[in-house]
């Protein structure tokens, strides 16, 4: 199963070659709201790599799977990330309400 989470990139570590056939690499974003969270995700072997096309603060959207492994009882979780790819730049603004007093009732009829 795979999952998507939109964030803005925080920061990218340099690549950790681990054993002969395995090189990680991990990258951090930051999902606003409320309350931000923080997001640590590895990039592994080939795909370590595709984190270079993007910039400190820049609004990216990761797709990932989540993976676990056990080792001596205790259980360690990965968010293996597997594509990236920017956000729209043109999303549509939220339209504001008119300010109190912009609204004509001669020009601008009532829908009802």
């Amino acid at each position: 199963m795979s999952f998507t989470v939109i964030g803005f990139l925080k920061e990218k570590h340099d690549a950790v070659q681990v054993t002969e056939k395995l090189l990680t690499r991990l990258f951090v974003i930051e999902k606003q709201g409320k309350y931000p969270e923080l997001y640590a995700f590895q990039l592994i072997n080939d795909r370590c790599d595709i984190i270079d096309a993007f910039e400190d603060g820049q609004e990216i959207e990761v797709s990932f799977n989540i993976k676990c492994r056990e080792w001596n009882t205790k259980y360690f979780t990965n968010l293996d990330a597997w594509k990236i790819q920017p956000t729209s730049v043109n999303k549509k603004a939220k339209a504001e309400p008119p300010a109190e007093g912009d609204w004509n009732a001669e020009t601008d009829p009532l829908p009802f």
